[in-house]
């Protein structure tokens, strides 16, 4: 998993600047509310847990994950990796963390094949990502202001022409994307056993 452990690039900006301080003050309440009603959805779907007995219980909830906002990246050009990504998006608010779903490609056996594609590791394919803000207003405000945007940049880089691809995902967390990603991969490891016993039987 791709993904950034050095300190986080704290940067309180606000994304959309307000003409009127009247409308600001307004626009802050109203997202407020929003946050308030959807992580009281959240805590009615998600909180409770069926133990083995057939009783629900209550979870403690993570109240700031309910409060991070998520966006997800259904393309991403070459070039832009996570190091790049998090120095783009952290100018308009507080990055947490960054997660880039690398592209399928055979297995390599060769060492010397092996040392070849590290050294281009720059030039990494990527499919798809997830980035998680601390604050959900400053993911929509990203979502909204960069989408369809032209990425920019220095003009010499891959993806100074390409466009950014972004949405912001509804009450999606970011233990929702691990949940996602732990299935997947039982479901590989579910399919290679099957394969290894299939061919041990036609043996």
């Amino acid at each position: 998993m791709d993904q950034l452990s050095g300190e986080d690039i704290v940067d309180e900006t606000p994304v959309i600047k307000q003409d009127m301080a009247g409308e600001e003050v307004n626009e802050e309440m109203k997202e407020e509310a929003e946050e308030k009603a959807e992580t009281d959805n959240e805590l009615s779907d998600e909180d409770m847990k069926t133990t083995k007995s057939g009783k629900k219980v209550v979870k403690i909830s993570d109240n700031k994950a309910n409060k991070r906002g998520i966006l997800y990246l259904s393309y991403i050009p070459i070039g832009l990796n996570v190091n790049k990504i998090r120095q783009i998006l952290s100018e308009f608010g507080e990055v947490n963390r960054i997660f880039l779903q690398k592209e399928r490609t055979p297995k390599v056996v060769s060492g010397s094949a092996k040392r070849a594609l590290r050294k281009k590791s720059y030039n990494c394919r990527y499919v798809e990502g997830w980035v998680e803000f601390r604050k959900k207003r400053v993911a929509k405000s990203v979502s909204n202001l960069l989408n369809g945007k032209q990425i920019g940049g220095k003009r010499k880089s891959k993806f100074y022409d390409q466009m950014w691809s972004l949405k912001y995902l509804h009450k999606f967390k970011w233990s929702h994307l691990a949940e996602q990603l732990s299935y997947e991969k039982a479901l590989t490891q579910q399919k290679l056993r099957f394969e290894i016993s299939r061919a041990k039987k036609e043996t």
